[in-house]
């Protein structure tokens, strides 16, 4: 098998959202499944330095945080969805997604600049409508949007920050 090092950035990605799965679902293979998350970590923040110093070209195609670490809302459960939303707050190896201006938007774990940027992103996707007033996405989809949104509020915000919460 190669070394991590080798992997394409996707590939690196789909390890990390099926050891995600397999930690979420409480599978037999789950303190392996951690193991590999802390492997891959590692890697994205090799990955993030060496593009920083100018050695590296981004892999990954334009698209966002969440659906990096393989969040969808909709097709997965709420401990599934949960696993990740924790782990994008309050780890500081985040893949490296874009460019070093995209990640800055991220601040650092537990930030008021990442709750912030987390919470106006669900809350934006929650709210997005077509032009005809109709919304973009199924009810359930926005649901679970809805239920992820209250989870960051109740976990991170509450007694924490004060800035004014995404409505």
């Amino acid at each position: 098998m190669k070394k991590l090092s080798e992997w394409s950035d996707n590939e690196l990605s789909n390890l990390f959202k099926n050891a995600t799965d397999i930690i979420s679902k409480n599978k037999p293979q789950k303190n392996e499944a951690i193991k590999k998350i802390e492997e891959v970590k590692k890697e994205w923040a090799t990955r993030k330095q060496q593009y920083l110093d100018g050695k590296r070209r981004v892999g990954f195609p334009e698209k966002g945080m969440l659906s990096t670490l393989g969040y969808q809302a909709g097709y997965m459960t709420f401990p599934e969805r949960e696993y990740i939303l924790k782990f994008l707050m309050e780890n500081e190896d985040l893949p490296f997604v874009q460019s070093p201006a995209y990640m800055a938007t991220w601040g650092t774990p537990l930030s008021e600049k990442r709750l912030i940027k987390l919470s106006y992103l669900l809350r934006n996707l929650i709210n997005k409508k077509k032009k005809d007033g109709e919304f973009y996405h199924r009810e359930d989809t926005r649901n679970n949007w809805k239920d992820d949104l209250d989870f960051i509020y109740k976990t991170y915000y509450i007694d924490k920050f004060n800035f004014k919460w995404p409505l």
